[in-house]
């Protein structure tokens, strides 16, 4: 029995020489390539980064700002307007549309809008608390 021992820790004992061989038949990997491999994968991840956010439509990747058309339902303050944006959706389960609104505030400089008005604004920076838009054109004056 210890023959057959013997044998079994030998086998074992030339398996990990051969994996110790190998081991170091695989070249080791320069500093400057691991620099190049690094500065590699960081720009594949910042591309991936872009291609996210153009997926995730908040904002454009062309770098437009948005255009939305509504009317003006409220002129009472000093320089800005609220516009009510409508959008149609379907329903997931009733297959119906559905008008959902949204109110927005636009920056109009020269006080020109009144109630009733149909307005295209344009995204901006941030004007006031409330205020990321601007007044690009009034498509239709109010009767």
């Amino acid at each position: 029995m210890d023959t057959n021992d013997e044998a079994m820790n030998s086998e074992t004992v030339q398996e990990a020489v051969t994996d110790e061989a190998t081991v170091e038949k695989t070249p080791a990997v320069e500093p400057e390539e691991q620099q190049s491999a690094r500065i590699d994968a960081s720009s594949a991840s910042l591309d991936r980064s872009d291609a996210s956010e153009s997926k995730t439509g908040s904002r454009p990747a062309s770098g437009k700002k948005r255009v939305l058309i509504g009317r003006v339902v409220s002129d009472r303050m000093q320089k800005t307007i609220v516009v009510q944006i409508e959008r149609r959706t379907l329903h997931p389960l009733y297959k119906k549309y559905i008008t959902r609104t949204k109110r927005i505030k636009a920056h109009d400089e020269t006080n020109q809008c009144q109630t009733g008005d149909l307005v295209r604004v344009v995204e901006s920076r941030p004007i006031s608390k409330d205020k990321r838009w601007r007044l690009a054109e009034i498509l239709e004056k109010a009767k």
